[in-house]
Formats: structure tokens, sequence, C-alpha cells
């Protein structure tokens, strides 16, 4: 994630100098991962849950790192972007793949229809953020077939730099 950000802004606030980012593995508990300001945490496998350190997951608490080192709160619009992130690196719009015991489900899809406002609990009402820019890449894609992942990166890294506050 680092690199895929970097590759878009060299200059990222903070991680752009950041060489040694704190990861924990195998946390005594299961079915969670967190970001905490300084570490990305995943916990072990267990209660119907498999271990929580993989791809998208992984791809999604590091995206909290960006949006908390770009300026922004985490509330709705850092789980809504940190979707966001997962999504645009794996290519794929399902986020956590079997997180929940099953390996062709996953926790939310950015390829949805939310709609503003949103009410609900934060990682729900992310969806919207992460609905809008799937959208935008489905568009990017149909237009410029050959460089609409670079140009949804763009988009994207950059947005995370402009927006304050924790809501959407």
């Amino acid at each position: 994630v680092r690199d895929w950000a970097l590759a878009v802004d060299p200059n990222y606030p903070a991680i752009n100098t950041q060489t040694g980012f704190q990861i924990n593995v195998n946390l005594n508990s299961v079915c969670n991962a967190y970001y905490d300001g300084s570490s990305i945490n995943f916990y072990r496998a267990g209660g119907g849950c498999p271990n929580t350190g993989y791809s998208s997951v992984v791809h999604h608490e590091y995206g909290h790192h960006l949006v908390d080192r770009g300026g922004s709160g985490q509330g709705a619009y850092g789980e809504g972007m940190a979707d966001t992130v997962a999504a645009l690196i794996a290519n794929d719009s399902i986020l956590g793949y079997g997180f929940e015991g099953n390996c062709s489900t996953g926790l939310r899809d950015a390829n949805n229809t939310f709609q503003y406002p949103c009410s609900g609990e934060i990682h729900y009402c992310g969806q919207l953020i992460s609905g809008c820019v799937w959208s935008t890449r489905a568009a990017l894609q149909a237009m410029n077939p050959f460089t609409f992942r670079q140009i949804i990166a763009n988009l994207t890294v950059n947005s995370i730099k402009l927006h304050t506050g924790d809501q959407i």
C-alpha cells in the first residue's frame, strides 16, 4: 500500500520517509483487525474467522494510515477510503473474502448503490465513498482501458490529502 501511494505521490505526508511501520500479527483475539495510529494489528484464527493478517484486510488497515497521515479522521470517511484503497489495489470490489469463514463472500462490496446521506455505523456508511470511487473506476475503465487503474489511483490518493474530518 505504501508503494502504491508513493507511486502516485512520492512526497505523501509522513509515509514518504517512514520505512519502519509496526505490524502486529497473531494477537490473542479473533475476527478483527485494526489501525491504532502507530501500527496495524491482526488477530489469530478462531471463532469461525481466519487469521486476519491477509491481503485486502492488510490493505484496508494500512489505508487507515494513509487517511490519518493525509490529515483526516477515521469515522465513515476513514472506513470508506480504507475500503477504497483495498479495492483499488486488488482491482476487486470485495473487501475481506473469507473474513467470516466463507471464502466466496466478503465483508463489504465497493460495487454498490449506496446514496447520501447514510445513516448507520461507520463501516456500513463508508461503503458510500467506496461505491462512488468504484463507479468512477468503472467509467474510467470503459473510456481508458489501459490507464484506468493509474488514473483512479491518482484521483484517490490525491483526494485523501484534500479531505478533513471524519465524515463523508
